[in-house]
């Protein structure tokens, strides 16, 4: 960030913008991938323990 902002020549500037944006287009992705697969976990522990009342699994 600090890099971004001190750059005069707004070829390298633009250069640092397009490369954070694609790091944070990454992590949100990332993030949004793990969250789905917590998601899926908990589907399928859920099922889990419909078919076997006696597990005991947080009520979502």
């Amino acid at each position: 960030m600090d890099a971004l902002r001190e750059e005069e020549n707004t070829g390298k500037r633009r250069r640092y913008e397009d490369r954070f944006e694609k790091v944070i287009n990454d992590m949100t992705d990332l993030v949004e991938t793990l969250l789905s697969y917590v998601r899926l976990d908990k589907n399928i522990a859920h099922k889990i323990a419909y078919k076997n009342p006696k597990l005991q699994i947080d009520k979502p």
